[in-house]
């Protein structure tokens, strides 16, 4: 098996004796790369409270993935960024589709995740969980991503208990006047991306097909218009953005039946912002809106539509020096049509649910080394019945122990609300034998409950050595999950038909530690270790749940190496190493036995030639030494692939 995907990496490693000269005249943007730690720690951070925020003082597991990092890097989708993040879990189930989980069990529909671009929620109602291959954005696009570790507390309440993923775009002062890229390779997509920008107007168009794998045969292709408009009025900062999207993957095999079909699926999305500052204090609104069709094939379910609607207003008020309050109010509306489906059988062809949150958020520098936050959410969602709105709270303390050494706490009170698919869809999950089993949504749902408590430090070792390590419990009640008891059993013929319902019968712990040590050596070298240890514990909550009851679905730990070389201005070099342990994978039935995935290595690495100022030729490869399965899971996947390792090419060039 492995001979068979065998890469000659060695030959990529022999280009460096050649390319490694300097290009005279080079003055794009990769003077960062001359930034020392000290100063990339200074970089600003939005996410964890809706406002600029220095990395280093952040009392939260954070990660920045920045524009120079994500070049250097030579990937090709968002999760082949991700997948260097401590405390992340990225699967690839096919070419195509990617599984990606934050301190939790590595699941197809996942309600802890929140995945947002530019601050806006892509967030699929239905099912819960982000199809990383509709998402709208290709890397080329991507000035950040920031990764929050841990709950999202008051900030961003329901589906953020685990983390908070923002991919940031580039704005159109950010770009050279145009550029233009073009990729390729083996069992890698092929890419077209072209960029115009004139300082207040971004225009972007993308395109790419990939022919799949050995195992996956799948034709996919993807693509995409994108726009932003920067101005001032008067007082105001005014931000318009749009994207037209749609995406095919031809030959898909259901995860049902095996029926091969294609998948299609299209939309758009559209989104206005408001910024004003008045002295010390800043006002800002946005409105968002996103639209799509999706056929999802791998389900067997065409036709399904999806819409969202997301209104938001924020005002930050400065009492005094140090002391700053946010109040925030947001109303999204969601709204799902799905038509007659072959294997799904919805209560209402027509769903639509509102979700309304008020929140505040208090900061406090309580002395020149002590900082207190604290936040409070209101939250009310139609989809849960007989619900009068549920309180978080959130409770964040940094402490500087001296100038170099960062030391912070939090506490995280939050709810994660259902989908559709737990409270109004009754779909097919498996058929074995001449039983059809279905998993039937229960309206009479509660919220999940989520109690966390974390500690981490920052610190600068020495001279060019970063440490950032935190440790994390948590505690969840009314966990949604399959209920083997809830059974209903009809007879069709030759066929028996089993229905089983969603339930709050079981309680959770999670508990484990992250560590990321970055080293600088000179301007030359840096080398970042990842760590991560991860534990979680199932039990019954009521005695009601009398199932089998899988613990975890997540490796145990996580090791990463991801290093950068500079050898010249002309040629720099980037290495992801990463090992997973096996472990079992998500079982939606008490009717399949847990499938086990191998442990596996990975490796991944790209060389950038700057072959002029303004062009620069990259190739690189993906998944060396990984050739097994890394996700197994049959109520979703109905033949398991082998992943396979890919070398590429990238050239890009700007006027």
């Amino acid at each position: 098996m492995m001979n068979k995907h065998k890469i000659p990496a060695t030959a990529l490693i022999f280009l460096l004796s050649f390319f490694s000269r300097p290009v005279p005249g080079r003055t794009d943007d990769r003077d960062i790369y001359d930034l020392d730690l000290k100063q990339l720690l200074q970089v600003k951070v939005e996410t964890l409270n809706k406002r600029p925020q220095h990395f280093f003082e952040l009392p939260a597991a954070t990660t920045v993935i920045d524009r120079q990092e994500i070049e250097r890097s030579g990937a090709q989708t968002i999760p082949d960024l991700l997948v260097r993040v401590p405390g992340v879990f990225v699967k690839q189930i096919s070419s195509r589709e990617t599984v990606v989980a934050i301190r939790n069990d590595i699941q197809m529909f996942n309600t802890n995740l929140l995945v947002l671009i530019d601050g806006n929620p892509y967030y699929n109602q239905t099912t819960a969980n982000v199809l990383w291959s509709m998402l709208p954005i290709a890397v080329e696009d991507i000035e950040r991503i920031e990764i929050i570790r841990g709950d999202g507390g008051t900030t961003w309440g329901t589906n953020s208990s685990s983390g908070v993923i923002n991919i940031i775009t580039r704005t159109p002062d950010s770009e050279p006047v145009a550029r233009a890229g073009v990729g390729g390779g083996l069992h890698a997509p092929f890419r077209l991306h072209a960029v115009t920008s004139t300082g207040f107007l971004r225009l972007s168009a993308h395109g790419e097909r990939d022919q799949g794998w050995s195992d996956d045969p799948s034709t996919y292709s993807n693509g995409y218009i994108s726009g932003r408009y920067d101005t001032n009025l008067a007082d105001w900062n005014l931000n318009l953005s749009g994207r037209v999207f749609g995406n095919l993957a031809s030959d898909v095999t259901g995860g049902y039946t095996g029926i091969v079909d294609d998948e299609k699926n299209h939309g758009f999305d559209s989104s206005i912002s408001l910024n004003r500052t008045f002295g010390e204090d800043k006002f800002s609104a946005k409105g968002f809106i996103h639209n799509y069709t999706a056929d999802f094939a791998i389900a067997e379910a065409p036709g399904i539509q999806q819409k969202l609607g997301d209104v938001e207003m924020r005002y930050s008020h400065l009492f005094a020096p140090g002391h700053r309050t946010q109040f925030g109010v947001n109303y999204r509306h969601y709204l799902s049509k799905i038509p007659p489906q072959r294997f799904l059988e919805q209560r209402h062809e027509k769903i639509t649910d509102s979700l309304i949150n008020l929140t505040i958020d208090h900061e406090s520098r309580l002395t020149d080394t002590t900082t207190v936050n604290l936040g409070l959410r209101y939250e009310r969602f139609t989809i849960v019945q007989d619900n009068n709105g549920l309180f978080s709270s959130s409770f964040r303390l940094s402490h500087h122990l001296n100038k170099n050494t960062l030391a912070w706490g939090s506490y995280n009170r939050s709810y994660q609300f259902p989908s559709y698919l737990m409270t109004d869809i009754s779909g097919l999950a498996a058929v074995k034998d001449n039983t059809y089993i279905y998993q039937t949504g229960n309206p009479a749902l509660n919220p999940e409950k989520n109690d966390s408590w974390e500690i981490g430090l920052r610190s600068l070792l020495g001279e060019g050595v970063f440490l950032d390590a935190s440790t994390f419990y948590g505690r969840i009640r009314d966990e949604i999950v399959i209920d083997p008891t809830e059974l209903r059993i009809t007879q069709m013929g030759p066929t028996t038909r089993i229905d089983q319902l969603y339930t709050n019968h079981i309680k959770s712990t999670i508990w484990g530690a992250e560590m990321s040590l970055g080293i600088d050596v000179g301007k030359a070298l840096h080398s970042d270790l990842g760590l991560t240890w991860f534990h979680r514990h199932s039990r019954e909550q009521d005695s009601i749940y009398r199932g089998n009851i899988n613990d975890q679905y997540a490796p145990d730990y996580k090791i990463t190496l991801n290093s950068r070389y500079t050898f010249s201005d002309a040629l720099d070099l980037s290495l992801f190493f990463l090992y997973e342990p096996s472990h079992d994978n998500n079982v939606t039935t008490k009717y399949s036995s847990p499938r086990r995935t191998d442990g596996h290595f990975r490796a991944d690495g790209n060389i950038n030639y700057h072959f002029s100022p303004q062009g620069t030729l990259s190739v690189g490869f993906k998944n060396l030494f990984n050739s097994g399965v890394e996700w197994d899971v049959p109520s979703i996947i109905a033949t398991p692939v082998d992943v396979e390792p890919s070398v590429f090419f990238n050239l890009r060039y700007h006027w």
